[in-house]
């Protein structure tokens, strides 16, 4: 038997995926902030903010720490072509981790990989 919002295997979330409708419905206001802020760097934390931006195929684990790009309309009316992108786990999944130590590490790594963008900037 499994309890509300418990996975199988054990794990628990707390908290429920949004359906893709309602991180459609949200994109206006992320693209307005983009074209308003004009980040040098955007740093999205789990799988969920990487699928927003790079849609549903993108997978944490395969691009975490990495620089991608972004290409948003909101950025050439600025004569900027993209928006560098770096994403990692959310910091809430280190505490989940069976090795929390090594989550931390790579959480930390990613973060100084967005550090760098942002020093050659």
């Amino acid at each position: 038997m499994l309890l509300i919002g418990e996975q199988p295997g054990g794990k628990r979330r707390i908290h429920q995926r949004p359906d893709a409708w309602q991180v459609r419905a949200c994109w206006p206001w992320l693209e307005a902030e983009i074209s308003r802020l004009s980040p040098d760097v955007v740093v999205t934390l789990a799988a969920t903010a990487g699928q927003a931006m790079f849609g549903s195929s993108f997978r944490i684990n395969a691009h975490r720490g990495t620089c991608l790009d972004r290409h948003s309309p909101g950025l050439a009316a600025q004569g900027r072509d993209a928006l560098t992108v770096v994403p990692t786990i959310h910091p809430s999944a280190v505490l989940r981790a069976e090795d929390r130590d090594a989550a931390l590490a790579g959480l930390v790594s990613d973060l100084r990989e967005a550090g760098q963008v942002l020093a050659r900037q």
